[in-house]
């Protein structure tokens, strides 16, 4: 926008000193359609924006049609572009388009095309799920050779791990650096809360996230609205938040240094412990999983115990040999014994 912005200053300029070349453009642009594109309208500064209200209201029966793009998380409240939007509005001389993600079927068709062959439908799938339909992350991943399927050398393809387990970002560098920038722009406190919230999960509470944070609880929601605002969040009703996108997440998880993320583990696996005080068993499983994160094994053994009695109880015997793979990293023959005997079949 720095490019667009200078040569909107010099218009301006050429403008403000030539009184008769206005009228003149003003003729001219009553006769001949005129198609002008702004982008990145939330890097104008004041000058710039004064320059496009007076292009817009200079010659009411111009045939111009001004076209400007804008990132929605970049104009948060105070920004001068909110109020020049707000006075286009009143004037009727805005029409807004909010330009959703993509679909799977047209993430589909940018990734081939992209890619320059037509992608084979599970890693199609992959690619939506992994980019959520977000066109950039399209085109870096495949760019990347993201799509491309990784083999082990017996010719297994490989699952990705879990994003617990993946302590070092695989995004395209591309990818990195325009998530960074987003995280960059927050306030320390706001950026510690995106933070505690990438540990906690895609999905959270504020329940869990007040639990877990030590901030005031009007330091909280503060911190919390300046997410909302910036789009790092969504609220998803009641007390339930998400991340926009799961790489915002990912991008916030794996900046953590360890001890970092180990003491984010520890809070979110005591704030887990006190909102589900009345009922352990619902929360079991994840708070044996970041105990574990935080090195505090022998608090994870139990709680793995505990996740893995609660599978075999209603007969999900899957998550039961997934707990039971835990404790086997860290406990006693003995407790794996007696939680195999409950599991039964299910082995």
């Amino acid at each position: 926008m720095a490019g667009n912005a200078n040569t909107c200053l010099r218009l301006w300029r050429a403008h403000s000193s030539a009184p008769q070349t206005k009228r003149g453009a003003g003729r001219q642009a009553s006769n001949q359609p005129l198609l002008l594109l702004l982008d990145d309208l939330h890097w104008c500064d004041n000058e710039t924006l004064e320059w496009v209200h007076y292009l817009l209201h200079f010659e009411p029966q111009a045939r111009l049609l001004l076209v400007g793009t804008v990132r929605a998380e970049e104009t948060v409240p105070g920004h001068p572009l909110v109020s020049f939007l707000g006075t286009l509005q009143r004037d009727g001389l805005l029409s807004e388009i909010a330009l959703g993600p993509l679909s799977p079927a047209e993430t589909t068709s940018l990734a081939e095309h992209v890619a320059g062959r037509q992608l084979d439908p599970a890693r199609a799938s992959d690619l939506y799920s992994e980019t959520e339909g977000n066109p950039l992350f399209v085109v870096e991943m495949v760019r990347a050779g993201s799509v491309e399927q990784p083999m082990t050398e017996q010719g297994v393809v490989e699952t990705p791990l879990p994003l617990l387990t993946c302590l070092v970002s695989t995004l395209p560098p591309t990818v990195q650096t325009v998530l960074a920038a987003r995280l960059a722009q927050l306030s320390p406190s706001a950026r510690e809360l995106a933070n505690l919230a990438a540990v906690i999960g895609r999905a959270f509470s504020l329940d869990v996230l007040a639990h877990a944070s030590d901030e005031s609880e009007g330091a909280l929601v503060r911190d919390l609205d300046e997410l909302w605002q910036r789009r790092i969040v969504r609220e998803q009703g009641g007390d339930a938040y998400d991340f926009s996108h799961d790489k915002l997440r990912e991008q916030a998880y794996t900046s953590l240094s360890t001890v970092h993320r180990r003491l984010l583990h520890r809070r979110v696996a005591e704030a887990l412990e006190a909102v589900y005080a009345d009922t352990p068993d619902v929360a079991s499983r994840q708070v044996a999983v970041h105990y574990e994160r935080a090195g505090l094994l022998w608090k994870a053994i139990a709680w793995y115990q505990r996740a893995g009695e609660v599978a075999s109880r209603i007969a999900a015997n899957a998550e039961a040999i997934d707990a039971l793979a835990a404790m086997r990293r860290y406990s006693s023959k003995r407790a794996e014994l007696r939680l195999r005997s409950r599991i039964g079949n299910g082995i």
